[in-house]
C-alpha cells in the first residue's frame, strides 16, 4: 500500500517536472515494480537499520524499502532514513513519503526516524572529505538508490570537486557510486 501511495508522487511529479530541469538533473525516477525488486534483494538483518537514499527524488526506493522490511517476519527495531534530494519540488513529494514511512512503520512496530537534505549528495561528500578530521561522519549500513545518469563535463563544479578528492568520471551516476563507497 505505501509503494502504491508513493506512485502517485511519482507520477505527479513527472507530469509537473519541467523536461529540461529533468535533463539538466538526471532525474529518471524508478517505477514501483522495479524498487519492490530492489527492497527485496536486502537481507537487512541489522536491528537499527541507517538507510541511506542519495538523489531520493520522491521516495519510491525509500518506501519500497521500508515496506518490504515491515512486512518481514524479522523485523529490524529501527530504521533511520537519510534521504538526498536536491530538486525542492521533488523534497515536498519526499517530505510526505517519509511521513508515510513512519507511519508504516508504527503500525508494524518499528521505530522510524528521518533527515530530509535538500543538498547535493556529491558536494556534501566532497565536503565530508575535506573537512573529514573534524566534521561529523555518516555511516549507513544499507543504501538504495538510482543515481542521476548525466554526463558531467570535465570543467564543471562537480567535476572539478570529485577531482580534488581523487574520483575522475565523467559520469554522475558513477560519481554517486563511489562517492557512497565511501560512506
Amino acid at each position: 500500500m505505501l509503494v502504491d501511495s508513493v506512485e502517485f508522487f511519482r507520477l505527479d511529479a513527472n507530469r509537473k517536472l519541467n523536461p529540461e530541469r529533468r535533463s539538466d538533473l538526471g532525474q529518471f525516477m524508478t517505477p514501483p515494480a522495479t524498487a519492490r525488486l530492489m527492497a527485496f534483494m536486502f537481507s537487512a538483518k541489522h536491528p537499527d537499520i541507517r538507510l541511506l537514499d542519495a538523489g531520493a527524488g520522491v521516495g519510491s526506493l525509500t518506501a519500497a524499502f521500508v515496506s518490504e522490511v515491515c512486512e518481514r517476519s524479522e523485523r529490524p527495531k529501527t530504521i533511520h532514513a537519510t534521504a538526498y534530494e536536491i530538486d525542492p519540488e521533488l523534497s515536498e513529494y519526499l517530505a510526505d513519503t517519509l511521513q508515510q514511512c513512519r507511519k508504516t512503520c508504527e503500525a508494524a512496530g518499528v521505530g522510524f526516524d528521518c533527515e530530509l537534505l535538500q543538498k547535493d549528495f556529491i558536494d556534501e561528500g566532497v565536503r565530508a572529505v575535506r573537512q573529514e578530521m573534524f566534521g561529523p561522519v555518516r555511516r549507513f549500513n544499507c543504501a538504495i538508490m538510482n543515481p542521476p545518469y548525466k554526463k558531467i563535463n570535465s570543467d564543471s563544479a562537480t567535476r572539478l570537486a570529485l577531482r580534488e578528492i581523487g574520483i575522475e568520471t565523467s559520469n554522475i551516476y558513477t560519481g554517486f557510486l563511489v562517492w557512497l563507497c565511501t560512506c
